[in-house]
């Protein structure tokens, strides 16, 4: 991780408008900017946050120093937070600097091979008017860089030494630099040379040499000069005279050198003919820039020169008709006017000069592979990509074997890395040649997308790397595609098989279901046609259905979960079976069009959307009794109604009953316990239904407990949720507020700790549910041990 303020060019040019409207642009790449915080404004619009900065820091008169400071952030290549620890570390970072009370504003950029972010902060404090500068900031950073490192497991990186511009440039230009060459090339022998002698030989052999420039010395080529102690801190004058004695430049021994520096690229790939091309269309546009310049400068000499004959000839008018003082005042006149317009045209010619600039910039070697490769040069993209190593990415990932070229969707940017970031409806994916690289959290339709451009790619055995869910996700795509692919993770292998089997199941049950005649026959023969729904190769499958068996019974047809649906007849009956008659089938269910429908549940349960009815997902199983006749039984015909006044009157254990109910018997649900005097015989089912059983447990337990047993139902039937379990005091702390849910008309409340893939189910009063209807939702709220809700501080955009 490296932290560093950025400077500003000049002081009395700082501008916090220019620096956030450069922080908040897209600059033309769509996925650049990720998430925008401000803190300590009054507004949480971005525009006029940056308005009250600016009243904020004009109020403060007596300093003439930069009002704005600005901070940058960066983890080393590959390397993968979430927005919540980013702001954890800007803010730790803020608090150490002593900005915790000012103005700030702080921005991700997601369009480099690093992930970053910036900070513009507003030095001037917003009650007190007073500038804070921080004491030895660097150091400050460098402690807070050590922590998140060790904290997070970060790449640590090297401090304390002094910073190299030459080398920085290297890896901006990507053009070997004299000290780069230097130390790779003879920095070895320099450090084993014994005598000024053998220093000279060795500089010599590589077409350089030494010599002394004020208080030190420098190292030359001929055209190009470094500092000695800029190659190598041993390479200083204190420290070469210590080892070799005094210097004495008489010594040196010229010989014809071996190797010479040349400009030319970093790369590990064959690219003298890009670097050739490079350079042609630098030269040319280094001749039109002059022809430019030369053009433009004329123009302003000629249009100088005009106005100065124009007061020229003015001045001769004045000079033959005017004398003493009021000469001299027509003079001044003319001089003043003359003045203005030369500078006007002066500043024209600058602007003008500026706007060539600005729309004719020249690119170094890395921004013109950059631009080249955007453009679609697969050469250019190759090039990019040998530059340097790339390190390993620990977030969602495909890997395989390097492999060129565009994956045929919209290229949104290219980093100096060659690394092709893809934008499409919404969805992002980085393509670095040997991985394709997706978002912490990535949708299906992305992570499809990346599926199908990994299998053209590194074939049908992929590598997935990142988080479980991620990997369990790709998975399930693969296996709801229906493509043909295979992983080298066993765990993932057999997890895809499953999915197979499970999408195959419905597509077969769906197939039959839209094969099947829907209104039936009224022969009562759709369920004996050889190889039909209800038989398999000319003979009857067995099918349980409420009783039924759909071997022994015709008229039958398969059901949408593939259990047989009774045949409907046109008198309301079931369909003819056996030769059995209307009345003999008085006991079955009723014709569908007589009767209100009753659900069948048979289709793959679904996730519903937020927006749905709270109480629709967690509706149990209603009694229709509607649908069923009337019950024959010994002693006459009873109808539900006179059942249902019935078993109201029964009373229940320990009440006393009315009087015309004495020495009844009391209905058997409520009584505890049945002793019996003699042996009896007692019919229990073999083969109880386990859905009803769920469901009668389900109706018994508390609201939060049967909204997290419902969720674990649907995790077991391999949805993609997250495991739910209640909210215990020892979760305490800052959560991501993830909804609120009414079961039974209890009010729970849905949250996810940080780092944790998990959501914990919290009951709460309405009020409390009121209060949390106007949060947003992945908010960050506060939980007390005592289950007080609070949001958290600061406004975030």
């Amino acid at each position: 991780m490296i932290a560093k303020k950025i400077p500003m060019r000049k002081a009395n040019l700082s501008s916090f408008e220019g620096l956030v409207t450069y922080l908040a642009g897209s600059q033309g790449v769509a996925n650049r900017v990720g998430k925008v915080e401000i803190h300590n404004y009054e507004s949480s619009d971005l525009r006029w946050a940056v308005q009250e900065t600016l009243a904020v820091q004009d109020q403060n008169k007596r300093s003439a120093a930069d009002k704005t400071y600005h901070l940058m952030v960066s983890l080393a290549g590959g390397e993968f937070l979430t927005d919540e620890q980013l702001s954890r570390i800007e803010q730790s970072m803020i608090e150490a600097l002593g900005y915790a009370e000012h103005q700030r504003i702080s921005v991700v950029h997601r369009d480099t091979d690093n992930l970053h972010f910036h900070v513009a902060i507003n030095k001037v404090h917003p009650e007190k008017k007073t500038i804070h500068e921080p004491y030895n900031d660097f150091k400050i950073l460098g402690r807070e860089c050590r922590k998140f490192e060790e904290e997070y497991g970060l790449q640590r990186v090297q401090r304390g030494g002094r910073g190299n511009k030459k080398i920085d440039m290297e890896e901006v230009a990507g053009i070997e630099s004299l000290i780069g060459w230097i130390r790779r090339e003879c920095g070895e022998q320099i450090k084993e040379a014994k005598t000024w002698e053998q220093l000279y030989h060795v500089l010599s052999d590589h077409g350089l040499e030494i010599k002394l420039r004020g208080n030190g010395f420098v190292i030359s080529d001929g055209e190009h000069h470094v500092k000695a102690s800029s190659v190598d801190r041993e390479f200083s004058k204190s420290a070469l005279e210590k080892r070799l004695g005094a210097f004495d430049q008489k010594t040196g021994v010229k010989a014809k050198p071996s190797k010479t520096y040349r400009e030319k690229p970093l790369s590990k790939a064959n690219v003298d003919d890009l670097f050739r091309q490079y350079k042609e269309e630098k030269e040319l546009q280094k001749s039109r820039r002059q022809d430019f310049f030369l053009h433009l400068a004329q123009n302003r000499d000629m249009e100088i020169g005009r106005i100065k004959e124009k007061y020229a000839f003015r001045r001769s008018l004045i000079r033959h008709s005017s004398s003493g003082i009021a000469r001299r005042i027509l003079y001044r006149m003319l001089f003043r006017q003359m003045k203005d317009e030369i500078r006007s045209v002066r500043t024209d010619y600058a602007r003008r000069r500026a706007v060539f600039f600005e729309q004719n910039k020249g690119f170094a070697w890395a921004d013109w592979l950059k631009h080249r490769a955007a453009e679609g040069d697969v050469r250019a993209l190759d090039a990019l990509r040998r530059r340097g190593k790339d390190a390993g990415y620990k977030g969602n990932r495909f890997v395989g074997k390097e492999s060129g070229g565009f994956a045929g969707i919209k290229v949104d940017t290219v980093t100096k890395k060659g690394t092709v970031i893809y934008a499409e409806d919404g969805m992002t994916i980085r393509d670095t040649g040997s991985v394709l690289k997706l978002a912490a959290i990535p949708d299906d339709k992305a992570v499809s997308r990346a599926l199908e451009i990994a299998i053209g790619r590194y074939g049908k055995v992929l590598t997935i790397g990142g988080t479980r869910h991620f990997q369990d996700k790709v998975a399930r795509i693969a296996a709801a595609k229906g493509l043909d692919v295979s992983f080298t993770d066993g765990r993932l292998n057999h997890l895809y098989q499953q999915y197979v089997k499970e999408y195959e199941y419905v597509r077969e049950r769906t197939d039959r279901y839209r094969q099947a005649d829907g209104t039936g026959r009224a022969d009562g023969r759709a369920g004996q046609q050889r190889g039909g729904a209800g038989y398999a190769g000319g003979k009857p499958r067995r099918y349980r259905w409420h009783g039924y068996d759909a071997s022994r019974n015709r008229g039958f047809h398969a059901g949408i979960s593939g259990y047989p649906i009774p045949k409907l007849s046109d008198s309301g009956g079931i369909g003819a079976g056996r030769g059995q008659s209307a009345s003999a089938g008085s006991d079955s269910l009723r014709g569908m069009p007589e009767r209100s429908l009753v659900r069948i549940q048979g289709r793959t349960q679904v996730l519903l959307p937020r927006d749905v009815s709270s109480h629709l997902e967690q509706q149990g199983s209603a009694n229709y009794q509607a649908v069923r006749r009337t019950i024959h039984r010994t002693g006459g015909v009873a109808e539900i109604r006179q059942m249902q006044a019935v078993v109201g009157l029964v009373a229940k254990p320990g009440k006393k009953p009315p009087g015309f109910r004495r020495g009844s018997l009391r209905g058997m649900e409520g009584l505890a316990e049945i002793k019996i005097s003699s042996a009896a015989v007692v019919e229990i089912p073999k083969n109880p239904e386990p859905a009803q059983e769920n469901e009668r447990l389900t109706h018994s337990l508390a609201p939060i407990d049967k909204y997290i047993a419902e969720r674990q139902e649907k995790i077991d039937k391999k949805f993609d949720i997250l495991n739910h379990r209640k909210y215990n005091p020892s979760d305490s702390g800052v959560m991501l507020f993830r909804g609120i849910r009414n079961i039974d008309g209890q009010a729970l409340a849905l949250f996810q700790p940080k780092e944790v893939e998990e959501i914990l189910v919290m009951s709460v009063t309405p009020y409390v549910s009121r209060r949390l209807s106007s949060v947003k939702l992945g908010s960050e709220v506060k939980v007390t041990p005592t289950g007080q809700i609070r949001p958290v501080k600061g406004r975030h955009r």
